[in-house]
């Protein structure tokens, strides 16, 4: 469904650091405590110190970062504030329904993340814009030290100990009735006292902890609000995501520009980019009355999809012509999209209806394991690109014809196999050294080469569950499935994703996206996305298949089997290991191998790892590695 282009006044937030919340008091050791009185100068010296010291731009001169932890705050409609993480440059906001991150007059918000809502991005272009000021971080009051109103609430107790400096203050009935019923509002207000407790550093009175306390009529206590904070924390996981999410969805962006009271003294302009599709938001002066038009007279406002670039005039001080005449075309502009929202709904219905097409799916599969692919192509490749934290860490890349298996690592790992031979290239320490395989007979070397060219270019379903399948209508058939079993995704997050960096916890699913040309029955490309523990989803992999590639030589000069065949070829460089299987019976056979000197190698006997080999016949005198220099006759039964 096209989505009708919404002009959004986000409003600036104050987070009110003066939730004086409450307290426990306990036996003190009164060496460890020192009270001070609150008629003294010296308690009035200490606000006006905590006042001063945690200043945003204060603590910003002291510190990389300041987080505000607001999570075990009452949740409730009345209830914005949850988590803040600000640096000097930049602030990710985040509520139960909002979450945001802001830098530079570029903001990007997601509104009720756990509707799915889209990621909108924002633009700034009020004329006294303050990053601070938008982030809504200020500790009141701006014009005195104490920050107490006096009419509805009180100075209880300073005291310092154990190295913290604690200032509390006690509501009046009138405002702790006030409290209650915004913070509480799932429980009946019943006389409680409502107590405000500030912790901070007594050295330097950085604020650490706020609390607020509920006192009953029968003097029990209980916490209602726990808010900390902290400093010089790393760039939490949630700010990674966010940024992640924002980097993914602009593959393919367009340009929005708005124009804020074009012709005027006080004309400014800005420009965003955003994906194809996506919501683009600003904020301006005056935006509880502006408009947003096609064009500076307000004479034609149209429907925005986000699928092209754009520029938009917004109207500060509208005249009421300009507002009577922006209002009916924006009247008619929801009526069509209305109307094309019930279509989109009624055929969404019918197409929910629908099973998937398992059958042609099942097919799909089956016509791309490597042998089918090869009865149609001469070659094919893959690409498949892993990523953490939405940052691509590791690509591998393979290719396949009748005679060659490749899959190479951009960390230096790879892998050969051949007819006649099978061999891996391993990475340590910055180093490269070679592993080769040394099977029982030629006819197995040839059975292993044929298992590994028949395999699936990617891994493809044999356990998720078939979510839906559908005609893309462009020669692509796509399905989507969802792997759930605990056993399965930890194999897939240790084995197949393992430079990720996921460990399995319960909860997590993969979901896979798979596109098909349904002519050719060729894989195209698969998405794979983690939803972790928290509910968080992850973009973990993509895979691109290519069919009839170019021919690819792994021994020509600079790939990772040149110096192998280098070496196999030269004589000071090589030497010859010689595997005797079941020796002095009438099944005894030899296999030969030459190999660098400096490879490794293991052995393979009826399809299974062999874990020692022998030196003599009997096979009493287990072989152990030596400098790898010399040739070898081994022994196995």
């Amino acid at each position: 469904m096209r989505k009708l282009f919404v002009a959004a006044l986000f409003v600036v937030m104050t987070l009110s650091l003066s939730l004086i919340p409450a307290f426990a008091e306990a036996a003190v050791d009164g060496a460890s405590r020192r009270d001070i009185p609150l008629d003294s100068d010296e308690f009035k010296a200490l606000q006006h110190e905590v006042y001063e010291a945690n200043q945003l731009s204060a603590l910003l001169e002291r510190h990389e970062s300041v987080t505000f932890d607001m999570s075990d705050a009452p949740k409730n409609d009345y209830d914005w504030r949850d988590y803040w993480y600000i640096t000097r440059d930049a602030c990710y906001y985040e509520s139960p329904s909002t979450t945001q991150y802001e830098t530079d007059r570029r903001f990007y918000t997601l509104t009720d993340p756990d509707a799915g809502a889209q990621l909108m991005y924002g633009l700034d272009l009020c004329s006294d814009y303050d990053l601070w000021t938008v982030a809504g971080y200020q500790f009141p009051p701006k014009d005195e030290a104490d920050w107490s109103n006096s009419e509805l609430e009180e100075h209880d107790a300073c005291y310092v100990e154990n190295g913290l400096l604690v200032l509390r203050d006690r509501r009046n009935p009138e405002a702790s009735e006030a409290w209650f019923a915004e913070h509480v509002p799932y429980e009946t207000y019943d006389g409680e006292t409502v107590y405000t407790e500030v912790i901070a550093d007594a050295e330097t009175k950085e604020i650490i902890e706020f609390n607020d306390y509920l006192e009953d009529r029968d003097g029990a206590m209980r916490r209602a609000v726990h808010h900390t904070a902290a400093y010089d924390e790393p760039q939490p996981r949630r700010v990674r995501n966010m940024l992640a999410a924002i980097e993914h969805y602009c593959e393919h962006v367009v340009t929005v520009t708005f124009v804020v009271d074009s012709g005027t003294d006080h004309e400014r302009s800005g420009s965003l980019t955003m994906p194809v599709g996506g919501v683009a938001v600003y904020r301006c002066d005056h935006s509880e009355s502006a408009i947003i038009c096609d064009d500076p007279e307000a004479n034609s406002v149209t429907h925005y999809d986000g699928m092209q670039d754009r520029t938009f005039y917004i109207i500060t001080e509208p005249s009421e012509a300009q507002v009577e005449r922006y209002q009916a075309q924006v009247q008619a502009i929801r009526e069509a999209l209305a109307a094309e929202a019930a279509d989109a709904e009624a055929d969404a219905e019918s197409a929910e209806s629908a099973e998937p097409d398992a059958e042609t799916f099942k097919a799909l599969v089956a016509a791309n394991t490597g042998s089918a692919i090869l009865s149609r192509h001469a070659s094919f490749g893959t690409t498949r690109s892993t990523f953490q934290g939405g940052e691509e860490i590791l690509t591998e890349t393979s290719y396949r014809d009748a005679d060659t298996y490749f899959w190479g690592f951009s960390n230096g790992r790879a892998m050969l196999r051949k007819a006649d031979l099978w061999v891996d290239r391993e990475a340590t320490d910055g180093d490269f050294y070679y592993v080769e395989t040394i099977f029982d007979s030629e006819e197995a070397t040839r059975e292993a080469f044929a298992f590994a060219l028949d395999s699936a270019p990617v891994l493809l379903p044999e356990t998720e569950v078939l979510l839906e399948t559908v005609d893309a209508g462009d020669g692509r058939f796509l399905a989507v499935t969802r792997e759930s079993d605990p056993e399965t995704i930890a194999w897939s997050l240790s084995e197949t994703l393992f430079a990720g960096g996921y460990e399995y916890a319960e909860g997590m699913t993969l979901r896979y996206e798979y596109a098909f040309d349904a002519q050719t029955q060729d894989l195209l490309s698969i998405h794979t996305e983690l939803t972790d523990a928290d509910g968080a989803v992850l973009l973990t992999q993509e895979d691109n298949c290519a069919y009839d590639v170019e021919d690819y030589d792994p021994f020509t000069d600079g790939e990772p089997f040149a110096q192998y065949e280098a070496d196999v070829k030269d004589p000071e460089h090589s030497r010859t290991v010689t595997v005797v299987f079941d020796p002095d019976t009438e099944n005894e056979r030899a296999m030969d191998c030459v190999q660098p000197r400096s490879a490794f190698f293991s052995v393979f006997l009826n399809g299974e790892y062999v874990k020692q080999v022998y030196t003599d016949p009997e096979c009493t005198q287990p072989y152990e590695y030596g400098d790898g220099t010399e040739d070898l006759v081994l022994y196995v039964k």
